[in-house]
């Protein structure tokens, strides 16, 4: 059990279960960030989440690079993955910026009674949680780069507007991580499918574009046919088809002979 390493899991930007995941897991490790190898179900239960859930969330926290696999399962010695925590890569992200980072998984709500008084469950917050006061001046440290690609997306999709919804920027760390540049396959993509939404408004999770970015990036990268550099065009020749009458016929053969 790790305090020094749950003290630092607390103030990382991971909302919601990711961060429940990461503080039971930080429970295991010791404080070199070892020896971290609990069984999914073991931790789903303890943060009383399913497992899925707490797939989505080791994800998440993986494609950030705090969380490292070591070795894989061994169902034959009844061992479950073995992880490492990358105690430099953990306070890394948490000096880099105050931003939350969530999965795409939405919990249930407690109770569905309206009843109140001491029996019922309190009263949930509908107001998201304002986040604390960004840096600012020369001591500020600039966000990390997934944060500012996954915020912009929010913004053009109109994500940023609705309290409800969580986003997985561990999938914008793995776009990054393929190469797609933001400017060139990212924004572009997201701005073109939403127009084609329309009034359908956003989709239900960054995977939704997925595959539209991959095109963009391959369409955008795919080398050029052997040869292709070589072709030169005439600049001077006439576009139309057919010419209009014998004097635009002298014309063309006088700027064909300047060339």
């Amino acid at each position: 059990m790790s305090f020094r390493l749950q003290s630092i899991a607390w103030d990382a930007p991971f909302a919601g279960n990711v961060k429940l995941v990461l503080l039971r897991l930080c429970h295991f490790a010791d404080d070199d960030g070892a020896n971290v190898f609990p069984t999914v179900g073991r931790v789903a239960k303890d943060c009383g989440i399913s497992e899925r859930t707490t797939q989505e969330a080791i994800r998440a926290i993986e494609a950030t690079g705090v969380l490292v696999m070591v070795k894989e399962a061994d169902a034959g010695a009844k061992r479950a993955r073995e992880y490492r925590i990358d105690v430099a890569a953990l306070e890394a992200l948490v000096k880099g910026d105050g931003c939350e980072i969530c999965t795409g998984a939405k919990s249930a709500r407690v109770q569905k009674t309206t009843v109140t008084g001491a029996k019922s469950a309190p009263n949930p917050i509908i107001e998201p949680i304002n986040p604390p006061p960004a840096e600012t001046g020369a001591g500020a440290k600039p966000k990390a780069q997934f944060i500012v690609v996954g915020e912009h997306i929010a913004s053009l999709t109109g994500w940023d507007r609705n309290p409800n919804w969580l986003g997985n920027y561990g999938r914008v760390v793995s776009w990054l991580k393929s190469g797609w540049d933001p400017d060139l396959d990212i924004y572009p993509t997201v701005e073109r499918v939403m127009a084609r939404r329309s009034s359908q408004g956003p989709p239900g999770g960054l995977e939704y574009f997925e595959r539209a970015i991959a095109d963009a990036h391959a369409n955008r990268t795919k080398p050029i046919p052997e040869g292709a550099a070589h072709v030169q065009r005439d600049p001077l020749r006439s576009p139309r088809q057919q010419p209009a009458n014998r004097f635009q016929d002298l014309l063309d053969a006088q700027l064909a002979g300047r060339a």
